[in-house]
Parts: C-alpha cells; structure tokens; sequence
C-alpha cells in the first residue's frame, strides 16, 4: 500500500498540489482526474519520488519514500511518463530490456519479449525507436514500464504501475488494450495509479477515482461516485453530460456542443 498524507508543492508563492491525502491500494486501478493545470502529473511525480514535495509525505508500506534506495524504488515501482525524449539511437528491444535489467530478475531478454508481446509489439524488437509512430513509441514505453515490474506481486510484497496519461498517442483499440493489460496487472495483485483524461474509460476501467481541481483532491471515491453531474460541472465547467448504463449503472459522458 501506498500512503500519501497532507502532500503539497509550491512555486513561486502558488501551490500546484495543495495537502492532498489519498491512499493507494494493491489490487485496484485508481485513477487521476481533473482539467488541464489541476497538479495530476505533479501529484503522480510525488508519489514516485521523482518530486520531492514541500510539505507532507508519501510512504511505501511503512516506511517513507526518501529511506528507499533508487535500486530498491525501481523494483517496487515503474513508471510511464507523459513523453520520453531519447538522445541516442535505440532499438525497441534495447530501451524495453533497460526496464527489465532494472527488475533485477534474471533472463532480461526473455522478460523484454514477454513485455512486448503483451502490448501487441511481438517482431518490433529489431526496430529504431525513432522511427516508429507516436502510437508505437507510447507502447514501447509501456512495455518498459511493465518490464521493470513483471510480477505485480514479488516476495509477498505488491509492485505498482503509475502511468501518465497512458492512452494520450492511442488510437481506440490501442487505448482499451494498454488499460486491459493495466487491469490485468491490478487483478493480479499489483497496483496501477493512471492519469486519465477521457472520462469514460475512466468509468469502464478505475475502481478508485481522485479528482484534482486547483491542486486540491475535491472528490474520491468508485467512478459511479465521482463521476456526476455535479463533479463534472464544477470541476470542467460543462453541464449535462452525464449519463448511466441501465444494466450497472456505469456513467458514461456525452460531451454535446453549447452554443449561446
């Protein structure tokens, strides 16, 4: 389990994310919502230990972030990034094999294909990065991702998956396949924290749901939940879109164009 307590960070006299307090649980997809600028990628920074915050803490099962070596870290946590800039030439089997040396599990070659075929990439190992889509590239770094941590649970302790905006290059197949995969991961055991734009696969996906606005968490909870009319209005500004499955009573939104 993953604690957060009271998180904030400022710059310049503002607070991006201000005392946030959530907990993050094994077994679970939980997802970071909110409008552009509402602190989700800062808040997902501090709970990795990439971001140090000005006030509050965040703690790996009992003990405190900052106590974890980076080593230790990375077999505890992967990471997928909103964008990854390489300065050097890699093929795709190089950059998923570098998530799997960092597991510190044995057959890294065997881990890094397994990584790809679960990501649809089986036979892109020979290829320059570079050279490949946006689409591609984002599933490539996935696959990284799920390299370093391939068991979601090792030694009896839950590894976590956090994604930036995991789906943001994809194309609709793409984006239900990398969150079924996520899922998978979560079902077994691990855990999987995603920043999240698209509000319906939000509702299809998540089980927990943070919403940021302003830097401060305004509602949590499971998507039929945090998902309503009011949380939508208040927090994007736009009224009357959403709607219930009549079988599960899962919301969907229907964004509708607003003439005055």
């Amino acid at each position: 389990m993953i604690t957060a307590h009271s998180l904030t960070l400022a710059r310049s006299g503002r607070s991006i994310v201000d005392d946030v307090s959530l907990r993050l649980e094994p077994g679970r997809v939980s997802a970071i919502i909110g409008p552009n600028g509402a602190g989700k990628s800062t808040l997902l920074k501090m709970l990795t230990g990439e971001l140090a915050p000005s006030a509050g803490t965040v703690a790996y099962g009992d003990q405190p972030i900052g106590r974890w070596t980076p080593r230790a870290l990375a077999r505890r946590r992967a990471v997928l990034p909103q964008s990854a800039a390489l300065a050097f030439s890699f093929t795709v089997h190089e950059i998923v094999r570098m998530g799997a040396v960092a597991s510190g599990l044995p057959s890294a070659d065997g881990i890094a294909n397994d990584a790809l075929a679960r990501v649809g990439l089986s036979g892109f190992g020979g290829r320059l990065y570079q050279y490949l889509s946006g689409g591609e590239q984002q599933r490539v770094q996935f696959a990284r991702a799920l390299a370093q941590v391939p068991r979601p649970v090792r030694d009896g302790t839950p590894r976590f998956l956090f994604l930036d905006e995991p789906t943001s290059s994809l194309d609709l197949r793409h984006q239900i396949g990398v969150l079924d995969v996520a899922k998978r991961f979560a079902r077994d055991g691990g855990g999987v924290v995603a920043v999240l734009h698209d509000l319906n696969l939000v509702a299809e996906f998540a089980d927990t749901v943070f919403v940021l606005d302003g830097g401060r968490l305004v509602a949590a909870g499971p998507p039929v939940h945090a998902l309503s009319d009011g949380v939508v209005a208040d927090v994007y500004g736009v009224h009357g879109t959403v709607c219930r499955l009549p079988a599960a009573g899962m919301p969907f939104v229907l964004p509708q164009a607003r003439t005055s």
